[in-house]
């Protein structure tokens, strides 16, 4: 729904940010503006940030605070602060956060294979796909490799990691590992992160389709979801395992 006057949170990406920053330069009416995530040097939020801070340039006493969120500070402060053309801002003050206050584990697509024994080979053949012909040489050094590194994986596993096609995960992997994640894991949702609507519905397919699928409470969040389907993703008495895609 479009934003009204009774409207006390806005939450979007840079776009409509910068279409409201067309009609109103001056963001009337809004008291606060937080961009997050400026490391990732996102094309659309480099310029909100720009064009905020020449907001400021040209009315230093605007009435609009502006959160700024980065995990490089130091250089988004001499951003702030400096202009080519000899004009400054004056120094923001700044906060650090020390830590996560719940560090994360990291692991990669060889522990969600070796975890699961997804055999990359089958799900290829299911696709109608072909193959690779893999070289032993060539498992036997990325082994190693991982070896070194102080990884231990089966064979098979390391098999699986090369026909891996780049930037294409199967669904069925990440339904594997979902459910994995749900015999194992204590209570507490499961949130996946997916590039594009046709990936959730994929997954959420693929998920109900399971024969433990009825286990799953399932929420899609997208841009076309519906403000009720968006809201099972803040339920906190459900009796099901929640799956945020």
């Amino acid at each position: 729904a479009p934003p009204t006057r009774a409207t006390p949170l806005l939450y979007c990406t840079a776009l409509p940010v910068l279409h409201r920053l067309h009609r109103e330069p001056n963001l009337e009416g809004v008291g606060c503006l937080v961009i997050d995530e400026l490391q990732e040097r996102e094309p659309h939020t480099e310029l909100l940030l720009a064009v905020v801070r020449d907001m400021f340039l040209r009315q230093p006493q605007l009435p609009l605070k502006v959160v700024l969120m980065a995990t490089e500070g130091a250089r988004l402060v001499n951003f702030w602060t400096g202009a080519g053309d000899g004009r400054q801002l004056p120094e923001p003050a700044t906060f650090h956060i020390k830590d996560p206050p719940f560090p994360p584990k990291v692991f990669f697509l060889e522990d969600a294979l070796e975890w699961t024994s997804f055999d990359m080979a089958d799900s290829l053949i299911c696709e109608g796909k072909d193959v690779p012909a893999l070289n032993d040489r060539e498992v036997a050094e990325v082994r190693r490799e991982l070896h070194a590194a102080g990884h231990q994986y089966k064979l098979d596993t390391v098999r699986s990691l090369l026909m891996v096609e780049r930037d294409t995960i199967p669904m069925e992997l990440l339904r594997d590992l979902i459910f994995l994640f749900h015999g194992t894991a204590a209570p507490g949702s499961i949130l996946v992160f997916l590039p594009e609507l046709a990936d959730i519905e994929q997954l959420s397919d693929a998920l109900l389709l399971h024969p433990l699928g009825s286990e799953l409470l399932l929420c899609p969040v997208h841009a076309l979801a519906a403000p009720g389907q968006l809201q099972c993703s803040f339920t906190t008495d459900e009796p099901l395992r929640k799956v945020i895609l």
